[in-house]
C-alpha cells in the first residue's frame, strides 16, 4: 500500500487520490467538517491547512480517543468510495494532508524564490515601470510565446 501524497493504491485496485476526495468532502461539509466531538477548528482560509484540521476534527469525531486513531477503518469519510481493502488509518490521512500541505508550500516557496532571483539579476535598465514584455524576454521567452501572451 502507498500512502505517498495522499495517493494510494492496493494490489488489485485503481490510485485513489485521498486528498481531491478529502477535498470535495471538506468543500460539501463546509466548516461542519472543521468541527468533530470535543473539538473544533476555525478555517484558516488556506486550503491545505484547513485540509489537516479537517482530518484531525473528523478523526476526532470518528473515535473520542487518539488511541484508536492509527488503527485501519473501513471507508472512513467515504474517503476510498467503499473500497473494503483501503487499509486507512486516520494518522494516515492526516499524514497524507500534512504531507500535501508540506508540498503545496515548498512549491510556493520554489516559486517566490524564481521570482526574487528574477528581479535580483534584472538589468538596470529593466524597471517595474517597463512593458512587460522586456520582463518576458529577460526570463528568456521567446518572441512567439511572447505574442501568445498577448493574444
Amino acid at each position: 500500500v502507498n500512502h505517498h501524497n495522499g495517493a494510494h493504491m492496493t494490489e488489485n485496485a485503481p490510485e485513489v487520490d485521498l486528498i481531491a476526495i478529502a477535498d470535495e468532502r471538506i468543500t460539501s461539509a463546509g466548516d461542519r467538517a472543521l468541527t468533530g466531538y470535543y473539538i473544533g477548528f476555525d478555517s484558516t482560509g488556506e486550503q491545505s491547512v484547513d485540509r489537516v484540521l479537517s482530518m484531525v476534527a473528523r478523526a476526532g469525531k470518528a473515535y473520542h480517543s487518539t488511541e484508536y486513531w492509527s488503527d485501519d477503518v473501513d471507508n472512513p469519510w467515504g474517503l476510498t468510495d467503499g473500497d473494503p481493502d483501503a487499509g486507512y488509518s486516520w494518522n494516515d490521512l492526516i499524514q497524507a494532508a500534512g504531507t500535501a500541505a508540506a508540498t503545496e508550500l515548498a512549491d510556493a516557496r520554489a516559486v517566490a524564490e524564481w521570482a526574487i532571483n528574477i528581479i535580483q539579476e534584472m538589468p538596470a535598465g529593466i524597471t517595474e515601470h517597463d512593458p512587460p514584455d522586456a520582463v518576458l524576454r529577460f526570463i528568456g521567452w521567446s518572441a512567439d510565446e511572447i505574442d501568445e501572451w498577448h493574444a
